[in-house]
């Protein structure tokens, strides 16, 4: 019995996988292991010897079997930390970086005009829409919020909005900013000044050419369409304006005063400022477009750091 135990639970304590400790358990506790094969010699034995041989075989078939499980304990603790070892993961790496969307460049644009236009002092309200049918620019849904605040501080100062208006068989809406300014006397040089300023700071350009030409609007009159030069030569207007037409006198509180108003085509301003070839990419929702157009939208234009980056 003594030989049995000093042969066998070294031989478990070595095992080196489980495939071992099957073929070790069999070769003690299998049918035709030695363990079993000592516990049939009982059933030949007399009633004293039983007493004294039954239990030392049942203690050492309990240490047998006591040891495969603890065997077969550090083998798989062993295999678990391999494991762990091979699937580590290094917490302290840096994280992945997340993808920055980027501003349009249309809404850069109005958050740069808007800025130029705060500095001259203009107060800034809301169009009624985001978008309107067919027809004139700027469209009712603009100059009817700038109108009706205009009214509400008396008829004098200066208030501007942006929106969406779509000219007739456009394919889609342009965004212009409409803004009306009252005036001591009527002429269109206060307004000419005014429209040079803000294209030259928005524009970053102290050589700007403009030219006016004779035009045609519903909400100003006389008007006159403001043509920029561009670097090949070509003309292209970007600004209507003029007098306010007496027709919207009443709805924007000025009695007898005098206004100028004026539209910026802003579809147009950041073709140009943004060497933006066509307008169709303005509106194509392109991924690759806007990272290429785009702008970090944590870089906030204001006029102490700068409009343009």
């Amino acid at each position: 019995m003594d030989d049995l135990r000093d042969t066998l639970l070294p031989r478990i304590a070595a095992a080196a996988d489980e495939a071992a400790l099957d073929a070790l358990r069999a070769e003690a506790l299998g049918k035709q292991g030695s363990v079993s094969l000592k516990m049939r010699e009982l059933g030949r034995m007399t009633p004293e010897e039983r007493k004294v041989e039954g239990p030392r075989l049942n203690a050492l078939k309990d240490e047998i079997n006591a040891a495969l499980a603890a065997r077969r304990q550090v083998l798989a603790d062993e295999a678990l930390e391999v494991r762990m070892a091979a699937e580590r993961i290094d917490v302290t790496l840096p994280a992945r970086p997340l993808a920055r969307g980027t501003v349009h460049p249309l809404s850069q644009v109005i958050e740069e005009v808007t800025a130029l236009l705060a500095d001259q002092g203009f107060a800034l309200t809301e169009s009624d829409a985001p978008d309107a049918g067919p027809g004139a620019l700027p469209d009712a849904h603009v100059t009817g919020p700038v109108l009706r605040a205009l009214a509400s501080r008396g008829g004098v100062g200066r208030v501007a909005a942006t929106g969406r208006v779509r000219a007739s068989g456009a394919p889609h809406p342009a965004h212009v900013l409409y803004g009306v300014a009252t005036v001591s006397a009527p002429g269109l040089p206060q307004l000419k000044w005014l429209v040079e300023k803000i294209l030259s700071a928005f524009l970053e350009r102290g050589d700007l050419e403009i030219r006016l030409r004779a035009a045609s609007a519903s909400h100003t009159a006389p008007s006159a369409a403001f043509e920029l030069r561009g670097a090949d030569g070509t003309w292209t207007a970007a600004v209507t304006g003029g007098l306010l037409h007496p027709v919207h006198h009443e709805a924007a509180g000025l009695g007898s005063g005098q206004a100028i108003a004026f539209a910026l085509d802003l579809d147009r301003l950041a073709m140009l400022k943004y060497g933006i070839p066509d307008a169709a990419g303005l509106y194509a929702a392109d991924i690759h477009w806007l990272r290429h157009y785009g702008f970090d939208p944590l870089d906030v234009p204001t006029l102490a750091a700068g409009l343009s980056r």
